[in-house]
């Protein structure tokens, strides 16, 4: 007659069963909390591409200096762009370093320390 096997963790024996506790996850606990990580193909070429010298013609071209990357060819030539009256240019240099502009909205007649201050994001126009 055969053995019947219990039900639950006595169903296998000791040695498949050792050392498992420790690695089961609490109720609750997602197994994977942060999710399959997010690729970005094109930003992490940019992002590299940023940092690699430049050509030796395009740098003489762009004259700058000896060990100048791709980056610094971007930035000047969006600092150049601006200087010629580009908007979008200064814009986009703007905002690199101060951040999105806000909205302010204000009730002129409430006192100082209930003014409502929203920051609301500009929507790009879709042409």
């Amino acid at each position: 007659m055969a053995k019947s096997t219990k039900a639950g963790k006595d169903a296998y024996p000791p040695s498949r069963t050792a050392g498992i506790e420790r690695y089961q996850f609490k109720p609750g606990q997602s197994g994977n909390p942060g999710g399959r990580p997010r690729r970005k193909p094109i930003s992490e070429r940019y992002e590299y591409l940023a940092e690699v010298p430049l050509l030796e013609d395009v740098r003489l071209l762009l004259q700058l200096g000896p060990g100048s990357t791709y980056a610094d060819a971007a930035a000047i030539q969006q600092f150049r762009a601006a200087i010629k009256g580009d908007t979008s240019a200064m814009r986009e240099i703007r905002e690199s370093i101060e951040g999105k502009a806000t909205i302010r909205v204000a009730d002129e007649d409430a006192p100082d320390e209930m003014r409502l201050h929203l920051t609301i994001p500009k929507v790009r126009e879709i042409a």
